[in-house]
């Protein structure tokens, strides 16, 4: 049994607050407000294609952890110092991408290109949370399933 208080999901046994809420731990979480934040995420987007495309990883295989920036990565854009869009189109990308889940923490996102790929399954049900996302290209591609975009209110 859990029991839930505040920032801290308790276990049946006794835990210090002050470690949890005080800001010890506060730097583990990811809370998509940075250049790093968005650099971790595209590190994880990298991961999870490599793993989907194992023959064919495309222009994401250049994007790496040495780098200072995602913004000096290829089919990534920028603007000023926060990821505001991705170009994966015509990459021979395959696989599904609805199980990764972390695009709304790039909160900055407002283009994302996919196009003219072999993608396959459903949208990603956290793509609906991309509240700034202006351009979204999937076409040509094999997705099916329910298209949830809901929380899109941006998209033109």
């Amino acid at each position: 049994m859990f029991l839930s208080v505040g920032c801290v999901q308790f276990l049946p046994f006794w835990i210090d607050l002050s470690l949890f809420c005080s800001g010890y731990f506060a730097s583990q979480i990811v809370s998509g407000s940075s250049i790093e934040t968005d650099k971790e995420v595209l590190l994880q987007l990298k991961s999870y294609l490599i793993d989907q495309n194992k023959v064919n990883p495309c222009r994401y295989s250049a994007w790496n952890d040495s780098s200072s920036s995602p913004c000096d990565w290829p089919e990534i854009t920028c603007d000023g110092e926060r990821v505001t869009g991705i170009n994966l189109s015509n990459c021979n990308l395959s696989g599904n991408i609805s199980g990764f889940s972390n695009f709304s923490q790039l909160t900055q996102l407002d283009s994302l290109d996919f196009s003219q790929n072999t993608i396959g399954g459903g949208i990603p049900t956290d793509l609906s949370r991309c509240s700034n996302l202006r351009y979204l290209n999937l076409s040509q591609n094999l997705i099916g399933g329910e298209l949830n975009l809901a929380g899109l209110n941006n998209l033109s």
